[in-house]
C-alpha cells in the first residue's frame, strides 16, 4: 500500500494507465501533488481506491475546502516565541506534549479556524524506530542509526501551499506503515522540504528518517530494479524516432543509472558499478541518445563528468575517451555552427555558449587526465576560440 508523489503528465499518467488499464499494483495510490491543491482531489484521496486504502488525512472536508481560505498557509516565525512558552508550561505540568511537534502544530494551529498559520520554521517529527524497523526500509548505518526525531526547517519560506500540507498531515499519520515515495522528477521545490530524508530506489526515492542529503542510494533495491525489473522498449533501436519529450526520460534514465553505478563503486562494489554502467550503454546508445552535461552527470568535485570518470577508476580508459570525445566533439561543432549566424542573431546565443565552453573545459580535463591524444585537438580549439564570432560572445559575457 505505498504512496508515490508525483507532479506532472509525464510521471502520473502512464502509472494510471497501468493500474486502470493493465491492472498492476493497484495496492499502489499514485497522489498528484497539483491536483493536491484542489478539495476535490483531496476528497478522491479519503477514500479508498482499487485495491489501495484511503491515504492518512484525518482533516474533515470543511477544513479543506477552497471557500474557507486555506488555499495556502503562512508561516510565522516571530510566534515561535508561543511554542516556546507552551513548551515551557508542558514541562512545568509534567505533559510530554512538544507544541514543536508537527501532528501538534497541525492539529492545534494549522487546523484551527482562529488561526490557520504555521507558527515556527522548525518543526521536528518523533521517529517510531519499531515501526521504521518493521517497514523494511535500508537502514544506513545498521538498527542502532534510526534518530528520535526528523528535523523539518521551512527557514526562508513564507507559506506552505495546500498541497504541501497535505504532505505532512500524511507525513505526521503514515507511521511509517505505508511507505511514502516521491518520484525523482518532482524537483525540489515540489519535495516540500524532505529532499535531505529521501532514500532514492530508482525511479522514486523512499522519504525515509534519514538525514542523507546527496547520498541516499539503496544500492540493492536500485540495482534490482535497474538491472532485473525496469524494460527499456526499443530506445535502441536506430529505426525508432526519440522525441524531445521522450529525450528528456532517457537523460533521467541514464543519470540515474550513472548515480547508482557511482554509489557502488563508492561501496567497492565495482564489478556491479561497471555492469550497470555497461547496461547503461546498451539500452542508451550515444546514436539514440546523445550524451549531455545533465544526464552525464558530475563528479563530487564539479570538475569532471561522471560517467567517463567512473569509467576511469574502474579501469576502463576507452569508453571514458569515447565518451568524452563524443562530448567534446559535438560542443566543438555547436561553437563553429553559431560562428556562422549573423552578429543579430548570435547574440541571442551568449548563455548557451557559454554553457557549451564549459562543457568542453570539463571534457578537455577528463581527456588531459587519461592522456587521450584527442585532447591536443580541443586544447589548440579553445586557444583560438577567440578569433571566432562565438568566441568574442563569449569574452563579451566573461567581462
Amino acid at each position: 500500500n505505498p504512496i508515490i508523489f508525483t507532479n506532472g503528465d509525464n510521471d502520473t499518467f502512464p502509472l494510471w494507465y497501468n493500474q486502470d488499464v493493465e491492472g498492476h499494483r493497484t495496492d499502489a495510490r499514485v497522489c498528484n501533488l497539483s491536483y493536491l491543491q484542489t478539495d476535490w482531489y483531496i476528497d478522491q484521496m479519503r477514500r479508498p481506491a482499487w485495491n489501495s486504502p484511503s491515504l492518512p488525512i484525518t482533516w474533515k472536508r470543511w477544513e479543506y475546502v477552497d471557500n474557507m481560505g486555506h488555499d495556502m498557509f503562512f508561516i510565522k516565525p516571530e510566534a515561535k516565541e508561543q511554542l516556546l512558552q507552551l513548551k515551557h508550561d508542558f514541562q512545568a505540568e509534567g505533559k510530554k506534549d512538544d507544541p514543536f511537534e508537527l501532528k501538534y502544530i497541525i492539529d492545534n494551529f494549522v487546523r484551527n479556524p482562529e488561526i490557520g498559520f504555521v507558527p515556527t520554521d522548525s518543526i521536528v517529527m518523533t521517529v517510531d524506530k519499531a515501526a521504521v524497523l518493521r517497514s523494511g526500509m535500508k537502514l544506513p548505518h545498521g538498527k542502532d542509526s534510526i534518530p528520535d526525531k526528523m528535523f523539518i526547517s521551512l527557514r526562508g519560506k513564507r507559506i506552505l501551499t495546500k498541497s504541501e500540507m497535505m504532505v505532512y498531515e500524511m507525513l505526521a499519520h503514515h507511521d511509517w506503515t505505508r511507505p511514502l515515495y516521491m518520484s525523482t522528477t518532482l524537483g525540489g521545490d515540489n519535495q516540500a522540504g524532505l529532499d535531505n530524508y529521501l532514500m532514492l530506489e530508482g525511479l522514486a526515492a523512499r522519504v525515509t528518517p534519514f538525514k542523507l542529503g546527496d547520498s541516499g542510494v539503496d544500492t540493492e533495491r536500485m540495482y534490482d530494479n535497474f538491472m532485473k525489473k525496469f524494460r527499456f522498449g526499443n530506445v535502441a533501436d536506430p529505426k525508432v524516432y526519440i522525441d524531445q519529450t521522450i529525450m528528456r526520460m532517457c537523460y533521467t534514465h541514464r543519470m540515474r543509472m550513472v548515480q547508482l553505478a557511482a554509489q557502488l563503486a563508492k561501496e567497492g562494489r565495482k564489478k556491479e558499478a561497471l555492469e550497470v554502467l555497461n547496461k547503461c550503454e546498451k539500452v542508451f546508445p550515444a546514436q539514440q541518445v546523445p550524451y549531455d552535461f545533465f544526464s552525464l552527470g558530475f563528479s563530487p568535485n564539479g570538475r569532471q563528468f561522471l560517467m567517463p570518470q567512473l569509467y576511469h577508476e574502474l579501469g576502463r580508459d576507452a569508453d571514458a575517451r569515447r565518451i568524452l570525445t563524443a562530448v567534446a566533439k559535438n560542443t566543438m561543432q555547436y561553437m563553429n555552427w553559431a560562428s556562422t549566424l549573423p552578429e543579430s542573431r548570435l547574440a541571442s546565443y551568449g548563455n548557451t555558449l557559454m554553457q557549451k565552453i564549459q562543457v568542453l573545459q570539463i571534457a578537455l580535463e577528463g581527456l588531459t587526465e587519461i592522456k587521450a591524444p584527442e585532447a591536443k585537438v580541443y586544447d589548440n580549439f579553445l586557444k583560438n576560440l577567440e578569433r571566432t564570432p562565438a568566441g568574442q560572445v563569449i569574452i563579451q559575457r566573461m567581462m
